[in-house]
């Protein structure tokens, strides 16, 4: 499987933990590094491929193969182009694979949420939020 925006690899961590074999992509240093160490602690970086870029330009950073699964779980919709993550996730998907992608929407309860929370109810301040939020602080990863 193919993860795009692993976090600090939680999700990867239990795909990795019921014998998938897993590539991920990650744009933050320290979110790879903190990955990395856990599958390490795990005892299954064995089973997982780290690369650390940008997932708009996903085809120069991993090698593109066939994969049943692409995942990717409140990551794309923080891209500038999130179309472009997505164009470029198709090219790893083997014929009959699945794309799962979770994305929330600006105007969610979710966002709602991360304004009360976050930008103590200012709304203008949204967009940044949605931004700059740590999906861990979310609840995400």
């Amino acid at each position: 499987m193919l993860e795009i925006g692993c976090g600090i690899g939680t999700d990867t961590i239990n795909f990795a933990r019921e014998g998938a074999e897993v590539t991920v992509v990650e744009l933050s240093d320290e979110s790879i590094r903190v990955a990395e160490q856990r599958a390490d602690v795990f005892g299954i970086s064995d089973h997982i491929k780290f690369y650390n870029g940008n997932a708009e330009e996903l085809t120069t950073l991993v090698p593109v193969a066939p994969h049943d699964l692409v995942y990717s779980f409140g990551v794309i919709h923080h891209s500038p182009h999130p179309e472009r993550i997505l164009d470029e996730a198709r090219r790893y998907l083997e014929p009959g694979g699945t794309l799962k992608v979770m994305v929330y929407n600006r105007y969610s309860w979710k966002v709602f949420w991360m304004v009360l929370k976050y930008g103590r109810g200012d709304f203008r301040k949204t967009k940044r939020l949605i931004a700059s939020t740590p999906k861990r602080s979310l609840g995400l990863r």
